[in-house]
Parts: structure tokens; C-alpha cells; sequence
């Protein structure tokens, strides 16, 4: 528990319509849920949703209900579930219609309805009546009944809600949730990336297509062939509007991550993301990680009014600092293919920075290392419990061997 949200819906304006008269601009970026700080999306009955995640303040920054609903219909829900409070209430034509409200600390904690009430109002009463819950859930109720959805889940169709809905019809759409911003939040963005952009630049890297979708990303060569050292900047925007920035650093080789992508599933590690098959990662270190005496893991926040200069510095200090050295890790092949047995991480060992390692021998006409090197990781390890850590298994691992030994001859008379 502890949510607090709060969404306006409109109905008998267009979505840029609706965008405009809140000053909030389309980014074409969307998503099943409702992102930070604000999100829109076309919900059941021809209702344009506006969320903000941020709680019912932020709404209230933006939408003046009385203004909004003039020559339209508008719903606005407010969940603040720490105080255990929950409001719905319809607007016409810049006059509020009805209202339905739960507080636990006015109106003696009794639900509290006013107005000419819609005709899902019944339903939503019952299913909460069947639901056995409490009047604080009756406003979320009634919001999935008249546009399909409350908070923190996906929209909902007709199809899909309540069989004794008085709307429900199986042709309704939805669509997925789409994020919006501010014009302070679009400059945010745009200013602190062309920033970030010039130092890193400057400082011997050159920008390159996202290997990712969430992040924009930096390289540069390494001593090692076909290893590429690579700076991520993490721009994002916060819960309450603002940007926040962080970094991420990785080493990877483009080739290794190609050849592990055409071995069978069985033998890959067992990560959700699949980091060893995207893009060839090796190695990774976030800022937060990078030195117990950096301030970890918050990022840098931009607001109004920022300070681009010193975001962009509390960036380049990780850059220069801790994150230089562990990119220059390896002066030559050797050291790289060596780092291969070093534990990780307590007892274990760097799954990805081994397997890393045994492919780049393979590619780089050095079957016999890789095959001496995967032997030693596949040996019985007695002393330590859980050697392979939790992206890898021994059966995983051999799997893996396995492949490796089909696709390269050499590799396996070395094996054997």
C-alpha cells in the first residue's frame, strides 16, 4: 500500500485537444502501464485518460476541471492510499455532476455520493458488494466501469469487464498508455542529452545507435580486438516531472554476442534481460557500483531551472574517476582472457566475463585457450557450493560446451 494517483478523463474533445488545454506534449512513447510523471490513452466509451503519476496533485497543477469540462464530460479520480481515501466525480459543461467520496476521517468514515449519479453506479456497487470490500474501493469500482480502468494496471475492454456492466460491449478498444510531458520536462531532456552529448564527446567517445531502449550510449575501442568499452547515460523522467540522470559501463564485443545468439536456448544464461545475447556484454559496472565512496545509486535530478553544467560534471566525475580505469581493465588480450578466472562476487564466478572470454578465443583462432579455459570452469569446484552463481548451472554451462564443440572442430578435439 501507499500509491497516490490520480487521472482526469476526458470525453468530447480529441486526445491533442485534451494534451493542449493541460500544456502536456505527446512523445509517441508508449507503454502497458501508466509511466511517470504523466501518461494518456484512449479508454473504453471514447474516454481520453490523462494519469499522473505523481499522485492528484500533479492533476491538479495541470487541470483546472471547471475550465476543462466546458462543451465536454470529465471524470477525475483521486487514490491516496496511505490516508485510505479515495473520490470520483463527473463534470459537464464546467459544472461538477455527481460525486462519489471515501474518507476515513470526515463524514464519520461513511461513503459520501452527491448528484445525479451515472447508471454504472449500480454495478460497480455490486461487484464491490461481491468483492466483499470495503467503501474506499467503490470510486476504483466504478472508474472500471466507466473507462476501464482505476490505477496501477493495464486498461481494460469491454470484452474483459464486468459480465453485468451496464457499457460493456466486446467492440470497444483500448490502446496501450503513451507518455506525456511538459515543455520543462521536453527541455529537461533535450538539454541535458546534447550536454552529455559534447562531454563525452570531448572526451574521446562517440555516440552510437542505442544498444538498448532506455538508454543512449557512448564507445570507444580497447586494447583487446573486437572488445569495445561503451559509457550508457540513464536519462529519464522522475515520478514528479523532473529528469534524472545515471550511468552504466560495459564492455562487450559485438561478434562474441552474434555467435551466442545462434546457440540453442538451453545453453544461453539464465538472465531476464538475455544482456550475453543482446549485445555481446561481457563485463558491467554501474555508477552506483563503482565506488563505495561515490554517492550511490540515486542518480543526479534536474528541475526547473536546472544546472546543466553540474549535472553534466556529477556525470563526467564517474567518468573520469572510477570508471575510467575499470574500462582500461585490460592492456592486452592475455589479461582479458585471464580475468576469465577471477571470482565474482563472493565465491562465485563472472558467468558472462568467462563464457566472454571462451567465445572470443574461438573467434580469435585460439581454440586450444578456449577449450583450456572451459575445462577448468566445468571442473568440480569442492569447495565452493555454487560456483556458476544464479545466471548459470552446471547444465547450462555444459550445454554450452556442447554447442561450442558442434560449431567448432578444433574446439573439440581440444575438449577431448
Amino acid at each position: 500500500m501507499g500509491e497516490s494517483v490520480g487521472w482526469v478523463a476526458v470525453r468530447g474533445r480529441t486526445s491533442d485537444e485534451v494534451c493542449g488545454a493541460l500544456g502536456l506534449r505527446r512523445t509517441g512513447e508508449r507503454s502497458a502501464v501508466a509511466a511517470p510523471p504523466y501518461s494518456g490513452a484512449m479508454g473504453r466509451g471514447g474516454w481520453y485518460l490523462v494519469v499522473a503519476e505523481g499522485g492528484y496533485e500533479e492533476i491538479e497543477e495541470i487541470a483546472d476541471l471547471p475550465r476543462l469540462s466546458v462543451g465536454c464530460e470529465v471524470i477525475s479520480l483521486e487514490v491516496e492510499e496511505l490516508a485510505g481515501c479515495a473520490s470520483i466525480e463527473g463534470w459537464v459543461d464546467g459544472a461538477q455532476r455527481w460525486l462519489v467520496a471515501f474518507d476515513p476521517y470526515i463524514d464519520d468514515g461513511e461513503l459520501r455520493v452527491s448528484g445525479e449519479l451515472p447508471p454504472q453506479y449500480d454495478s460497480a456497487r455490486r461487484r464491490c458488494a461481491a468483492a466483499a470490500a470495503s467503501p474506499f474501493d467503490l470510486p476504483m469500482f466504478l472508474a472500471e466501469e466507466l473507462v476501464g480502468y482505476s490505477y496501477d494496471s493495464p486498461l481494460t475492454t469491454g470484452a474483459t469487464a464486468a459480465a453485468d456492466s451496464a457499457t460493456a460491449a466486446p467492440d470497444d478498444t483500448v490502446e496501450p498508455f503513451e507518455t506525456l510531458e511538459s515543455p520543462v520536462t521536453a527541455e529537461l531532456l533535450g538539454g541535458v542529452t546534447d550536454r552529455l552529448t559534447a562531454a563525452l564527446t570531448a572526451a574521446g567517445f562517440t555516440a552510437v545507435d542505442p544498444l538498448d531502449e532506455w538508454r543512449c550510449w557512448f564507445t570507444r575501442d580497447t586494447a583487446v580486438p573486437g572488445i569495445t568499452a561503451a559509457v550508457a547515460a540513464h536519462i529519464r523522467r522522475s515520478r514528479f516531472g523532473d529528469v534524472e540522470i545515471d550511468g552504466y559501463a560495459v564492455l562487450f564485443d559485438a561478434e562474441v554476442g552474434r555467435l551466442v545468439a545462434e546457440l540453442p536456448e538451453t545453453a544461453w544464461l539464465d538472465r531476464e534481460e538475455g544482456d550475453d545475447r543482446r549485445f555481446g556484454e561481457i563485463d558491467d559496472l554501474g555508477f552506483a557500483g563503482s565506488d563505495r565512496g561515490w554517492d550511490p545509486g540515486h542518480g543526479f535530478l534536474l528541475g526547473r531551472g536546472a544546472d546543466f553544467d553540474k549535472a553534466v560534471e556529477w556525470f563526467m566525475g564517474y567518468v573520469r574517476g572510477p570508471v575510467a580505469p575499470w574500462l582500461a581493465q585490460w592492456p592486452d588480450a592475455q589479461a582479458f582472457v585471464d580475468s576469465a578466472r577471477l571470482r565474482d562476487k563472493g565465491m562465485r564466478f563472472n558467468a558472462a566475463r568467462l563464457r566472454g572470454a571462451v567465445v572470443w578465443c574461438l573467434l580469435h583462432d585460439q581454440p586450444v585457450q578456449a577449450a583450456d579455459l572451459m575445462g577448468w570452469y566445468l571442473r568440480p569446484f569442492r569447495r565452493l557450493r555454487d560456483p556458476f552463481g544464479a545466471f548459470d548451472s552446471h547444465a547450462r554451462a555444459t550445454a554450452f560446451d556442447l554447442a561450442l564443440r558442434e560449431r567448432f572442430p578444433d574446439y573439440a578435439r581440444a575438449r577431448n
